[in-house]
């Protein structure tokens, strides 16, 4: 049975993961559906959440640089935003206390 075949966006929630590397490369995985509203689901009001990780430099030699590094592709990533698809999501989901704050551009 195709896991896709139920593909209704009226009932179902979508995560996407997306890899940020330290060269400023993205690797998208997804969309995974999920039958249930997750807690991002319901914080953010969107069926469709982009999850993204940051790759971590093992060697402590290079962490200290690599760090550094890492934080401007971050800042990077925070302003100017991930395009997936036809959507920009340029804040992932801030947490302000309790609060989440987000925008998304279509």
């Amino acid at each position: 049975m195709n896991k896709h075949r139920n593909w209704d966006p009226t009932r179902r929630s979508y995560s996407y993961h997306c890899h940020v590397y330290a060269d400023g490369s993205y690797g998208f995985k997804g969309p995974f559906l999920n039958t249930a509203s997750t807690l991002l689901h319901r914080a953010l009001q969107d069926e469709n959440v982009l999850i993204v990780k940051f790759a971590e430099d093992t060697e402590s030699s290079r962490a200290k640089i690599h760090s550094k590094f890492l934080s401007s592709i971050f800042h990077k990533v925070a302003k100017e935003g991930i395009w997936l698809g036809r959507k920009h999501y340029r804040i992932f989901g801030e947490i302000i206390g309790f609060r989440w704050k987000r925008e998304l551009q279509k």
